[in-house]
This record gives structure tokens, C-alpha cells and sequence, in this order.
């Protein structure tokens, strides 16, 4: 599922609300886990993501959980 929206409503925190929506959706179908897709830490873009835990990164041919500090910018 790919999710956009009028950037005139940045502000609203539409990202925060759709992935929500999609928690809610991959409990309900009892998956084990909801792939945000991928993060890149300096695309102030994508820092929403880390608002998200558990941070996972693929590192070394495994997931593991990555320790994530927010900086002043917001990621």
C-alpha cells in the first residue's frame, strides 16, 4: 500500500494517522509485523518513521533493532 497526500496538509500529521490506521489493520489480520518501507536518517522526509517502535534495520544479512535518537530536526 503506498500512501500520499496534498502537501498543503503537511501539518495535520496525516502520515501519524494513516500508518495508525494501517497498526490497526495488521493486528487485525494478525500479521507479525507492518514494513514502513524503507528510512534513510538524513531525509527529514522520512524521520515520522522512528516516531514508530521497534526501529528495525537489515544489517549484516539480519534484522536487528536499531538504537534511534531524535535530533533537534525531528529524526
Amino acid at each position: 500500500m503506498y500512501i500520499f497526500y496534498d502537501t498543503d496538509f503537511e501539518k495535520r500529521g496525516l502520515w501519524t494517522l494513516a500508518i495508525l490506521q494501517l497498526i490497526q489493520r495488521t493486528k487485525k489480520l494478525k500479521l507479525p509485523y507492518l514494513y514502513l518501507g524503507y528510512w534513510i536518517e538524513e531525509s527529514p522526509k522520512m524521520s515520522y518513521k522512528v516516531n514508530f517502535k521497534p526501529v528495525e534495520g537489515y544489517v549484516d544479512k539480519n534484522w536487528q533493532i536499531l538504537a534511534i535518537e531524535k535530533n533537534k530536526e525531528g529524526s
